[in-house]
């Protein structure tokens, strides 16, 4: 904060009421505003646990890592690589294929070559979303995607599958979605809605063919899954599961368990105008 409002208010007892107004803006200055050392002192003991426990290295980058809202990036694979890790790996669900997918708009910094410190885990993821998911039939996959890739916002980045979109010309068509108690989570009805979808085709999940009657784990953020406008297409989903873990947490798990991370684009998202 670098200005102050100060507000001056004369009231009238006797008339009961505000007879004058006076306000004005100061601003912060280092010569206006001289430093107090017992002040400094404190911030200085706090800079020095700040730095103690968001300069701590998790991990090492072999190069450096790029992102973007409408495009495959090595920062998108490596989130949702780490969310599917989390749930295959430490919460151990393996009955069904697992897919991760992460708004490509949540990404606001790069991993650059070199260590990785928790200050950079935070920095690229960070806003408190939980990790959650649930099951979806292959059909629905296809309408959450759909979605995902019409341009209307940032791409999702995916983990466990391969796909190819085409958003030259957007389609409508109406999805049926279960409407949630938001503490709960247990179905209160159903409301059908029409949107605006991109062609989408499932090349592979999990190196296997896909299957609109298949059943899949979707992993994602409560950003997405309890989401409304478009997102709400993620509620065609069903047992969701809450991890109560924030996705700053379970990459900077997963870049432990990694220790050495190198940037990679394998071609998991494709624009193709042959769909």
């Amino acid at each position: 904060m670098s200005n102050l409002g100060v507000v001056e208010i004369l009231y009238n007892k006797r008339l009961k009421k505000i007879v004058d107004i006076k306000g004005k803006i100061i601003t912060l200055t280092a010569e206006r505003v001289p430093s107090d050392p017992f002040v400094d002192s404190v911030i200085t003991i706090y800079e020095r646990e700040i730095e103690r426990i968001f300069g701590e290295v998790v991990a090492r980058s072999e190069g450096e890592f790029n992102r973007g809202g409408f495009i495959e990036s090595s920062m998108g694979n490596i989130i949702s690589d780490a969310m599917r890790w989390y749930v295959m790996e430490k919460l151990g669900e393996k009955d069904h294929p697992v897919i991760a997918l992460y708004n490509a708009g949540g990404i606001r910094a790069n991993f650059k070559m070199g260590n990785i410190t928790r200050r950079d885990v935070y920095k690229a993821v960070p806003f408190p979303n939980v990790v959650m998911y649930g099951e979806v039939k292959g059909r629905d996959l296809l309408k959450i995607l759909e979605i995902g890739f019409n341009g209307h916002h940032a791409i999702f980045n995916v983990s466990g599958l391969k796909m190819l979109y085409n958003n030259d010309r957007l389609f409508e068509d109406s999805v049926k979605v279960v409407l949630r108690d938001s503490i709960t989570l247990d179905s209160i009805g159903t409301k059908t809605y029409k949107f605006r979808f991109a062609k989408v085709k499932i090349l592979e999940v999990d190196g296997k063919p896909f299957h609109e009657d298949s059943t899949y784990i979707i992993v994602s953020t409560d950003y997405l899954i309890n989401g409304g406008g478009e997102y709400v297409v993620f509620k065609t989903m069903r047992n969701i599961r809450d991890t109560g873990r924030k996705i700053y947490d379970v990459l900077e798990d997963y870049l432990r368990h990694k220790k050495v991370v190198k940037p990679s684009v394998e071609g998991r998202i494709r624009k193709s105008r042959e769909i």
